[in-house]
């Protein structure tokens, strides 16, 4: 790796050590996400999370998406 070079760049040429990174969660960048997306996703979790107790219950609620 020259002094002239970036580290981005010294990456995309070395993919095993950038997978090797990746597989250790060193190379992952998170984007952002906007409130309104984790709001959506925490939604999402307490409704599957209401239905599976409904369903350890022995109630069964079809549910259909489009």
């Amino acid at each position: 790796m020259g002094l002239d070079r970036g580290f981005g760049e010294w990456l995309n040429e070395n993919m095993f050590v950038k997978s090797l990174l990746q597989r250790l969660g060193l190379g992952i960048k998170q984007a952002r996400k906007s409130p309104v997306a984790r709001d959506r996703e925490r939604f999402e979790a307490d409704v599957r999370e209401q239905f599976q107790k409904l369903k350890d219950k022995g109630l069964s609620i079809p549910v259909f998406t489009l």
